[in-house]
């Protein structure tokens, strides 16, 4: 069988190509829910479950990555500590949830899609929050952090909710057209 060079290294080509565009990736999403039972270290692998805890138990299922969900749920009241740098895809907490979650001094929080807070207490502390969707507050207490929070879309604030600003800058980007809702 003869092969022009040109035909083979064309072939090659196409064939690497499609390994890189149609082989699935490795890497999957994931949805975490807070534990806590190991202490109060969003960091620690311990304090998180990827199924739906019911007594507070089934930690160790690693940190939450930048392509996965974070959830605070009304199963596990227990206290979070924002301790180390926090790179999610998006950040819920759900109604129910009792416990304060806490951005502690110089660590970064980045959520590439939304903020979702119904309930409990989210304490801001002095480095940047960057949201690249909306924050929505629809319940709970919500503190600012008093350094930066970038917003990409919307700000949205429930009146049931509560929004300490923290004396920060608040940055409400906006693609188009952005939307600041306070609800009565």
């Amino acid at each position: 069988m003869n092969f022009c060079p040109k035909k083979l290294e064309l072939y090659i080509f196409t064939m690497l190509l499609a390994c890189v565009f149609f082989v699935p990736s490795s890497v999957k999403a994931a949805t975490y829910y807070w534990v806590g039972s190991a202490g109060g270290s969003t960091n620690s692998a311990s304090n998180w479950a990827t199924s739906d805890p019911s007594s507070c138990t089934g930690g160790g299922a690693g940190v939450p990555g930048s392509s996965d969900t974070a959830i605070f749920d009304a199963d596990c009241d227990n206290s979070a500590s924002i301790d180390s740098a926090l790179s999610v895809q998006s950040l819920t907490i759900n109604t129910g949830y009792s416990g304060t979650i806490t951005q502690e001094t110089g660590i970064t929080i980045a959520v590439a899609r939304d903020f979702t807070q119904n309930d409990g207490t989210f304490v801001g502390g002095d480095s940047t929050i960057d949201i690249n969707y909306d924050l929505r507050i629809n319940g709970g207490s919500f503190t600012a952090t008093s350094g930066t929070i970038t917003i990409a879309l919307d700000l949205d604030i429930d009146a049931s909710a509560t929004f300490v600003h923290g004396s920060g800058t608040i940055h409400i980007d906006g693609v188009s057209a952005s939307t600041l809702s306070l609800w009565k």
